[in-house]
């Protein structure tokens, strides 16, 4: 795999941490779920593990992201 491959599944990876997040935030994730018949504690609990995982992997890439760029700064 080149440098430049890795850098950019990195970089998606982030962008879909992100996503995740601003999805759960604007409650899109609870319009969804509602749409499709769900609601009470299980959009709850849903929403929870959506934000938590979109959050780890927000934080996990982005810490290889900035990582991968600190290392070829120069």
């Amino acid at each position: 795999m080149s440098h430049n491959s890795s850098s950019w599944g990195l970089f998606l990876g982030f962008l879909t941490g992100v996503f995740w997040v601003l999805a759960v935030v604007l409650g899109w994730i609870s319009t969804l779920l509602g749409i499709i018949g769900l609601g009470g504690l299980l959009v709850t609990v849903i929403n929870f593990l959506i934000a938590l995982i979109g959050l780890l992997a927000f934080l996990v890439f982005g810490l290889y992201l900035f990582k991968r760029a600190w290392d070829n700064r120069g």
